[in-house]
């Protein structure tokens, strides 16, 4: 029952809304369950502008990879987020 600090990436790849779905359906398990959530990261918040080369090809490189909690260029919740985290803020609040 101590408590926890969710931290997460993610990876760039077809099944990173997958992916963050489950990680935030099993914090709130976790959360049900009764044990102290303190929090919950994501890295990166939003989605990342050439994820595999940093920045260092040429401009014609350049490439957002939908990798984050909100997407670029719109800075809208990507579809899992949008589906899934206001349940769970709400079940972290009690």
């Amino acid at each position: 029952q101590l408590p926890i600090l969710h931290t997460e990436t993610n990876f760039a790849d077809s099944s990173a809304d997958e992916w963050g779905v489950c990680q935030l359906l099993e914090l709130a398990k976790v959360a049900t369950a009764g044990v102290p959530v303190l929090g919950f990261t994501w890295y990166s918040l939003m989605d990342q502008y050439n994820w595999d080369n940093a920045l260092k090809g040429s401009p014609q490189d350049t490439r957002i990879y939908p990798v984050g909690l909100v997407s670029l260029p719109d800075y809208k919740l990507r579809p899992f987020a949008e589906k899934v985290l206001p349940e769970l803020l709400q079940m972290l609040k009690g």
